[in-house]
């Protein structure tokens, strides 16, 4: 089921004794009817998003994913981390190591969006 029928004014969420909504519309109806990206945009929007909205969404999560876990972003951390008062360090280690890695990757993304 895909909701559609909350107002753009419906709280974000409410709850009774054997109910939970989410802008309005009961959550086991949101259950398996959303991806992450897709409830994301609901619970912003108050409607089902578009498909253009959706894959947006996804490129902008996939890409953020893809930067927690490259060999830079793990790099930017030690130095910040073991020296907590340079923090021009860590920001320096990250925007070295970056370059044409992640960088490139997010360029991409914005083509395709």
């Amino acid at each position: 089921m895909r909701a559609t029928t909350s107002t753009p004014h419906a709280p974000l969420s409410s709850h009774r004794a054997n109910q939970i909504q989410i802008r309005g519309t009961d959550v086991g109806e949101l259950v398996g009817a959303f991806s992450f990206s897709e409830m994301l945009l609901f619970s912003r929007q108050s409607q089902a998003p578009s498909v253009e909205q959706r894959k947006i969404v996804d490129a902008v999560l996939i890409v953020a994913l893809e930067s927690v876990f490259t060999p830079s972003a793990a790099a930017d951390r030690v130095p910040y981390k073991n020296s907590t008062d340079s923090l021009t360090a860590g920001v320096a280690t990250g925007l070295l190591a970056a370059g044409g890695g992640l960088f490139a990757q997010a360029e991409a993304v914005a083509r395709l969006a």
